[in-house]
């Protein structure tokens, strides 16, 4: 690295462009969907019957929970990355197949995850606002 560092030209934006203002980060609280704190309660609890799904052995979940943390973390971002939470997805958009699919699978992603109801909130009052 030593040897390299005088030959590197490395630039940062805010000395490049003086125009750009300083960023500003706001944290925005969200709660989380009731679907998330249902499988976020399994998780703590290690109900496998619940994280299971349909169709999944027991050691294939279990071998899935070694790292509670990382679900955990999983959950709190989207239910669907768990493999459970998927199995229901596909079973609403059964009960829905009179609906366009695409629609209502897009509508399910958004619905069962807090953060994306927040940034369609969020998205929505921009537009509005015109950026």
């Amino acid at each position: 690295k030593e040897l390299v560092a005088p030959h590197l030209l490395r630039r940062v934006k805010k000395e490049v462009m003086k125009s750009i203002p300083p960023r500003e980060e706001r944290v925005v609280p969200c709660e989380l969907t009731p679907m998330q704190v249902r499988f976020y309660k399994a998780l703590l609890t290690r109900n496998y019957e619940v994280l299971r799904g349909c169709g999944s052995s027991k050691q294939a979940s279990s071998g899935s929970l070694l790292n509670i943390v990382m679900q955990l973390r999983k959950v709190c971002n989207h239910p669907f990355l768990l493999e459970a939470a998927e199995t229901e997805l596909e079973a609403a958009e059964a009960i829905k197949a009179g609906t366009d699919r695409a629609s209502t699978r897009q509508q399910l992603l958004a619905d069962t995850c807090g953060k994306l109801q927040v940034t369609q909130r969020l998205l929505t009052q921009l537009q509005a606002g015109g950026h």
